[in-house]
């Protein structure tokens, strides 16, 4: 459900809007200490705004718009008011507040404190928003297991004994042993933050946000699990991972298994494609979706943490790890024309080839390099892995100069890794790429979707110099796409 409510820039219509957001996040279900931290967060984002976010006098409206989600709540708040640029928001420092009374910076700090996510979003001729986030209090998996649970099961020796078993849709009631088996197999390194927390597995699956897949043993016992995530971008498209196999019951085919049934699932579902992120620690997963059919097209370096592996995988990676991003068709899409730089060219040729597609690639605007006008919209997001998102919806003039700024700001946040989503059917896309090479970005791949919806993606190293010659790769054309990008990583030219 989703509410807004309109009000003048006058702080005499905050306890209006701190009521409104108390009633919205009461009706998501949160209880007394997170309505408090919710004020709080909401208090500080929006007295930002009001005393900020407009020239002196000047008398305008803002939105605050509440949605409420299966896991909690989002709370935006949309205003038409003066440029701004996060990055030259002072960073909070506890020593000179003892020191010299000095409060700069405190309010995005207690935005953090408070909310769970805070990111802010440039839409260009829209204006801007400031989204909070703050999710509802989950049990964690560990909360629901017996000490014996928690421990590793040890692994005979010999072949392990075939067990009849069936794939099919979770049930809700199975979400507690599917989250059980995740932790099992991977301890708490698993990229998906939500596998961990029962009551989301449900509520996503509930919103057919997940649709989640499970083998299971004639008494009902979880032994592994698969799930379709439904791309926010692309709805035609979903993610095919969240994959893992309780270590007592590897060697009985059942990732194979896993994966056909959610080819299927998808296929019932009309989707375009299905994609994954395999790990380069290790081919297993990588085998899987070549088996499926997947083809790789991306590697998104220094993706997560460091971590060691539960189970029989023992492999410890001590720098971050990468991933591959894999793609297989299910129902292709028409001919499209997508721009492309001209310098790398032939690796997207290569890339798309191993897709088995041959879009109309076009290097350069058909009428030259025409300037760019207008301001540019710009989304960003980041995650718990100190990774971010920059997605440019819209070029405009400025975008270069605007990106260079949001660079600077989530390196002085200390993201790891940023990745910049082009759209491929932007006849610009072609001539800013080298643009945004020149700010440090570098090749990544292709990431494919339904009809004029393929993206360039590129990645940026956050002083980082990483070690290529940790990766695992499976496929030919894997290995050949991570020593194309290892040579265009500017880190490797120091």
């Amino acid at each position: 459900m989703k509410t807004r409510l309109t009000v003048p820039n006058d702080m005499g219509f905050l306890p209006v809007i701190l009521g409104y957001v108390l009633e919205s996040a009461k009706k998501a279900g949160f209880t007394r200490d997170n309505l408090n931290k919710i004020q709080l967060g909401v208090e500080e984002s929006v007295t930002n705004v009001i005393e900020h976010a407009f020239a002196p006098e000047q008398k305008e409206t803002f939105d605050i718009i509440c949605e409420e989600t299966g896991l909690g709540l989002t709370v935006i708040i949309k205003e038409k008011g003066l440029p701004f640029d996060p990055s030259q928001m002072p960073e909070y420092d506890r020593e000179k507040l003892e020191k010299d009374f000095s409060d700069t910076g405190l309010g995005l700090h207690m935005m953090k404190q408070c909310m769970d996510e805070v990111s802010f979003h440039n839409l260009g001729r829209e204006g801007k928003e400031t989204r909070l986030v703050k999710y509802l209090d989950s049990r964690s998996v560990t909360e629901y297991m017996r000490e014996d649970e928690t421990r590793p099961e040890k692994k005979d020796d010999g072949p392990p004994e075939k067990i009849d078993y069936a794939v099919r849709l979770m049930n809700p009631s199975e979400a507690v042993e599917v989250s059980k088996c995740a932790y099992m197999s991977y301890g708490y390194t698993y990229a998906h933050e939500n596998i961990y927390f029962p009551d989301r597995i449900r509520e996503l699956n509930k919103a057919e946000e997940m649709i989640s897949l499970v083998a299971v043993t004639g008494d009902g016992e979880i032994m592994g699990h698969i799930a379709l995530l439904m791309d926010e971008y692309d709805h035609s498209s979903a993610e095919g991972g969240v994959a893992f196999v309780n270590p007592k019951f590897r060697g009985q085919g059942i990732l194979k298994r896993l994966l056909d049934e959610m080819k299927a699932e998808g296929g019932r579902r009309d989707l375009t494609g299905i994609y994954g992120f395999p790990t380069t620690t290790h081919p297993y997963s990588q085998k899987g979706v070549l088996k499926l059919g997947m083809n790789d097209c991306a590697l998104q370096v220094s993706k997560l943490p460091p971590a060691q592996y539960k189970g029989d995988i023992t492999t410890e990676i001590m720098q971050r790890r990468s991933n591959l991003y894999s793609f297989c068709y299910i129902n292709k899409p028409a001919d499209s024309t997508y721009y492309i730089p001209a310098q790398h060219r032939d690796m997207i040729e290569k890339i798309y080839k191993n897709l088995g597609v041959a879009p109309n690639l076009v290097a350069a605007p058909e009428d030259g390099a025409a300037p760019l006008d207008g301001s540019a919209r710009i989304n960003v997001s980041t995650d718990n892995y100190m990774c971010a998102k920059i997605e440019i919806p819209a070029q405009g003039a400025d975008v270069v100069s605007e990106v260079g700024r949001i660079i600077k700001r989530l390196c002085a946040e200390r993201m790891e890794t940023l990745y910049l989503y082009l759209d491929l059917s932007d006849r610009m896309t072609a001539v800013m790429t080298a643009e945004f090479e020149n700010l440090g970005f570098f090749f990544s791949g292709i990431i494919p979707g339904a009809t004029g919806k393929d993206r360039l993606l590129l990645q940026y190293l956050n002083n980082q110099i990483y070690n290529y010659d940790d990766l695992q790769i499976a496929s030919d054309l894997g290995s050949e796409l991570a020593a194309y990008i290892k040579a265009h990583d500017p880190g490797q030219r120091i």
